[in-house]
């Protein structure tokens, strides 16, 4: 339930050598959210490393429950995880991200995105120009939507909130992404979500379910005035 603000621009590549190898530890996991409010100014953390690819729950923070993140910028960062991995947090139950951007490579196995892995909250006006891989439920915002994402730019795209299905306008994705199965240029699953007004322009490949703008559009999910230019490729059940 604290506040906090960024002062200064952050060289954070000294991470490399902590905790045994593994970098830095995410701020947050599946047990324990992190629930306050960070305001980065506008400042750059960079350098950030984290190697922990046994574990899940991966990125700056691993989960944020009731919690926001703005105005914090990520660049040259490396993050490798399992499950739930993403550039700023592996997953966003209830919560928001706003005016953020990530640039790095983000790998992981499974719920993988530039800077969300799993969101199911509110994520606007953020950007992520990433390489992520992983195997399925890829993005280069986010892994799965399902929440809502407005007025966004991303290599990695990420939504934002609610039951009722996630949004994404005004968005767009530059982020080179693969895997096997889910992978999108903005979303790997658009779960119930609604998505307009963006594009994506990538380069996309994987094996089946692979999509530029998501691997896979499902439970009424809608796409309108949107395109993509990403280069796809993929075997089975490719667009």
């Amino acid at each position: 339930d604290k506040h906090f603000i960024l002062l200064q621009d952050i060289d954070a590549s000294e991470t490399t050598s902590w905790n045994s190898g593994q970098g830095f530890i995410p701020i947050g996991d599946e047990a324990n959210a992190f629930s306050g409010h960070l305001n980065g100014q506008g400042f750059t953390i960079s350098g950030l490393q984290i190697n922990r690819p046994n574990k899940a729950y991966n990125g700056l923070f691993g989960h944020i429950n009731k919690g926001s993140i703005s105005d914090l910028h990520l660049t040259e960062i490396s993050v490798q995880g399992e499950n739930i991995t993403g550039g700023l947090t592996g997953k966003v139950t209830s919560g928001e991200i706003q005016n953020s951007s990530v640039e790095g490579k983000i790998k992981g196995r499974t719920h993988v995105g530039g800077l969300v892995g799993f969101n199911r909250g509110r994520i606007e006006n953020n950007e992520a120009k990433v390489e992520a891989t992983g195997t399925s439920y890829i993005g280069g915002l986010a892994g799965i939507n399902r929440g809502r994402i407005i007025q966004s730019k991303s290599s990695s795209k990420v939504n934002g909130t609610g039951h009722n299905g996630g949004l994404i306008t005004r968005s767009y994705s530059t982020a080179d992404v693969s895997g096997k199965s889910y992978v999108g240029g903005l979303v790997g699953n658009n779960h119930s979500g609604e998505i307009k007004w963006s594009y994506s322009t990538g380069t996309v490949s994987g094996f089946n379910l692979v999509g530029g703008l998501a691997g896979v559009n499902r439970r009424n999910g809608k796409i309108e005035e949107t395109y993509t230019v990403s280069k796809v490729t993929g075997t089975l059940e490719t667009g």
